[in-house]
């Protein structure tokens, strides 16, 4: 990963990587490498409150968040493999449930409003880190239906109506 620091990389594996710094990951990206936005986070009775609503214009397309997900994610998995003292299990959990995840965000952009996507995934985030510094990697598989609730559910894209001429 030559175009990924060795201090954000260090951040990956231990778990600590922040996700306002994503998109250092992205070495495509035409924003300005130094631009650092804080997402300000408040964990309360198990659950993640969005308190500053400045993400969107970060990340304001799913390809914003897949693209460095998905070097995030291989930095995960080659870590793990190399570390987890399980035969590849912890690994093979987190290439599966990597794959789900962004599975998963493709289907709620396309059914359900950007800024609640993006809210859905900075609770998720959190949520499995949490998972992960317990070395438990398959969080990222499922679906938490509680945050799909608190975040999507009340979100859903307006249908385009199809009236046929008569």
């Amino acid at each position: 990963f030559p175009h990924v620091r060795s201090a954000d990389i260090s951040a990956i594996i231990n778990h600590k990587f922040e996700l306002s710094d994503l998109y250092k990951l992205d070495s495509f990206s035409r924003r300005d490498r130094d631009m650092r936005k804080s997402l300000r986070l408040n964990w309360e009775d198990r659950t993640v409150r969005l308190i500053a609503d400045e993400s969107t214009e970060n990340y304001p397309t799913l390809e914003t968040i897949c693209v460095p997900l998905g070097v995030y994610f291989r930095i995960l998995i080659a870590h793990v493999a190399e570390t987890a003292p399980d035969n590849g299990k912890s690994a093979c959990d987190l290439a599966m449930g990597s794959m789900a995840y962004v599975s998963s965000l493709m289907d709620f952009s396309a059914h359900f409003e950007w800024d609640a996507v993006l809210s859905y995934h900075f609770a998720f985030w959190f949520l499995a880190q949490r998972y992960m510094m317990h070395g438990n990697y398959s969080k990222w598989e499922n679906i938490d239906r509680e945050l799909h609730t608190e975040y999507l559910a009340s979100f859903r894209k307006a249908r385009a109506s199809s009236s046929a001429p008569s």
